[in-house]
């Protein structure tokens, strides 16, 4: 019983800090809200509350991932396109902010959401700027099941999940650098500063060695 009671009051602290840093954030969100050209939209961890007003389509995606990578292009246009009929284009870098792929419960990279006024809905269509496009004239997002109450980001028990999310990132970026800094000390100890390999001497092309002679003494 008593266990229990520290597990409810430790969720509680972490949803009240998670409140509070939220709260702090929205007054700063709209500032960084868009990027230098005036379409794609970058939302992270302190601004992601953005999305839940008006329509958008929102990217997750990393740096390294190879799909991501062909996507980028088409997606940069379709932010663009997408103005026209007033819909937000954003992306999400997950290696940056990783308490949203919690959130968000991201499985696969690219993963695509629609979002409409708090609804939200995984788009696993085409990934062509026609389609996506298509998708948005004629609200072919209307025929997609949003997802759950109990799945919705914005619940307190998906920020709880979003949390350890986190503070698994965390802990993993800080046991590699535990794991190179072990590494260093270790190349340190099997090559001791002092214990240089000898400089190798050579000779320019051309030159020779001279070796001087004693003069000889006279008889």
């Amino acid at each position: 019983m008593h266990s229990t009671l520290q597990i409810l009051a430790a969720s509680c602290v972490i949803v009240t800090l998670l409140a509070a840093q939220s709260a702090a954030a929205a007054s700063t969100a709209a500032k960084k809200l868009m990027q230098p050209d005036g379409n794609l939209i970058e939302l992270d961890e302190d601004n992601w509350h953005l999305m839940l007003n008006g329509e958008w389509m929102i990217e997750f995606f990393a740096p390294w991932c190879p799909a991501c990578k062909n996507l980028a292009p088409v997606w940069e246009r379709y932010a663009g396109t997408a103005k026209d009929v007033n819909v937000h284009v954003a992306k999400i870098d997950v290696t940056t902010s990783p308490s949203l792929s919690g959130r968000f419960f991201v499985t696969a990279l690219p993963t695509i959401y629609h979002v409409k006024d708090g609804e939200f809905r995984q788009y696993r269509g085409a990934r062509d700027a026609d389609a996506l496009l298509y998708f948005l004239k004629k609200k072919s997002w209307q025929s997609i099941e949003p997802l759950s109450s109990w799945k919705k980001p914005d619940t307190i028990h998906m920020s709880l999940l979003s949390y350890f999310f986190k503070l698994s990132h965390t802990l993993k970026t800080q046991n590699k650098k535990a794991e190179s800094k072990t590494e260093n000390i270790e190349n340190t100890t099997n090559n001791p500063a002092g214990d240089e390999a000898p400089e190798l001497l050579t000779e320019k092309p051309g030159t020779e060695q001279v070796r001087k002679r004693k003069p000889r003494k006279a008889d």
